[in-house]
């Protein structure tokens, strides 16, 4: 009758585990190194680029009366209001006016170093991967960001989404 030890599962696998970390160190060691250099690397070697956003607030027009004839004091939850919201702020009305107050077509040619004048179909697509519209949770807040290598470029971008925006939904 022979008796036989048994080890805990757990303790047996990670003293396997520990045994192969050891005999394997000069490996990890290197992998993580490698992954820590090119990652500074790559880091130095990028251009910067600086984001600016605007918040803005958005809420719906309370132009329904109820029926003696004042605002109605009780509007229904709308999900989809502030989606709606967002691709009006991207649409080609507000985007265009953008960027002809900003002649946003030569600063990306100089900018960017284009040989050729860019078509105002081209500078918005540019313009339309340069920002970002996202909402705070759970508010009527929106925040336009706007992300150039110019820090002042990317404000005023910011700003005047914002503004035509604006003027846009006032004009409606």
């Amino acid at each position: 009758s022979f008796k036989q030890e048994t080890q805990p599962a757990g303790s047996l696998h990670f003293l396997d585990y520990w045994r192969i970390i050891r005999i394997r160190k000069t490996v990890i060691l290197a992998v993580f190194l490698l992954v820590v250099l090119t990652t500074t690397l790559v880091t130095f070697v990028l251009p910067e680029f600086f984001a600016s956003t605007v918040t803005i607030e958005v809420k719906k027009d309370s132009s329904t009366l109820d029926r003696i004839g004042g605002p109605t004091a009780v509007q229904g939850f709308d999900p989809y209001f502030l989606q709606t919201e967002f691709e009006k702020i991207q649409s080609s009305a507000v985007l265009y006016q953008v960027i002809s107050n900003l002649n946003l077509g030569e600063v990306y040619r100089t900018t960017r170093k284009y040989e050729v004048n860019l078509k105002p179909e081209e500078t918005l697509l540019l313009l339309l991967n340069d920002i970002r519209i996202s909402q705070k949770r759970n508010t009527e807040l929106i925040e336009i960001t706007a992300f150039n290598e110019d820090k002042n470029l990317a404000m005023r971008i910011a700003d005047s989404i914002a503004e035509e925006y604006r003027k846009w939904r006032m004009e409606s």
